[in-house]
């Protein structure tokens, strides 16, 4: 679908080089910026692992105590 849009020259100097940076023409890069835009949130995890893991790929596990250090503590009576 062809779509016409107004947009400042500044701007439009700025997407165009973005463009040309992605290797991409303006109409493309625009397409590819919208629909991120579009589907961004629409994805939903598919497992807790997911949910909870960092980008940097470290798992939840990390954050949680460690409760066999709990465990292995002496009870002290007073």
């Amino acid at each position: 679908m062809n779509v016409t849009i107004k947009i400042d020259d500044a701007l439009c100097r700025k997407a165009r080089h973005k463009a040309v940076d992605a290797n991409m023409s303006l109409s493309k890069w625009v397409a590819r910026v919208v629909e991120k835009e579009v589907s961004a949130g629409m994805e939903t995890p598919r497992t807790m692992l997911e949910m909870l893991g960092a980008e940097d790929e470290r798992g939840f596990e990390e954050f949680l105590p460690d409760r066999k250090a709990d465990l292995e503590q002496p009870i002290e009576f007073p």
